[in-house]
């Protein structure tokens, strides 16, 4: 079965459009913590789980060394996000298959809102947001 990812672009630098990003999904309830470990996770490019120190989060996140983290909606619910500079703006990448249909489905709407009310007159005439199933 294919996974849905959900991609946003951000025309923001990598660590504001992070900073937003997690704000807004915070509020739906979305947290850097895994609520079952009090751990904050990243994958390294072979796949090992490591934990991050959340002191080094910005610092990551603005360098790129950080590429990824797992955003936690309870202990059975995560997301896996990833993010890299495309064109000089920000693109995040959410990995869905964590999530059940419903709560995906808010998950997104959080990220079509950042979209359409925050950075809407600033796409021009390009994608802000997709939803692609790889």
């Amino acid at each position: 079965m294919a996974t849905a990812v959900c991609r946003v672009r951000v025309p923001e630098t990598i660590d504001s459009g992070f900073q937003v990003l997690i704000a807004q999904l915070g509020q739906l309830g979305a947290s850097l913590v895994n609520p079952g470990n009090s751990k904050i996770t990243s994958w390294t490019d072979e796949g090992e789980q490591v934990e991050i120190d959340p002191a080094a989060i910005a610092e990551g996140v603005s360098s790129l060394r950080l590429k990824n983290v797992q955003l936690w909606m309870a202990t059975d619910q995560d997301v896996f996000m990833s993010w890299s500079i495309e064109n000089g703006d920000a693109e995040f990448s959410f990995y869905l298959d964590g999530l059940d249909a419903d709560v995906a489905k808010q998950f997104v709407s959080v990220l079509v809102d950042v979209v359409l009310c925050k950075y809407r007159t600033q796409y021009g005439e390009s994608v802000a947001l997709a939803i692609v199933f790889e």
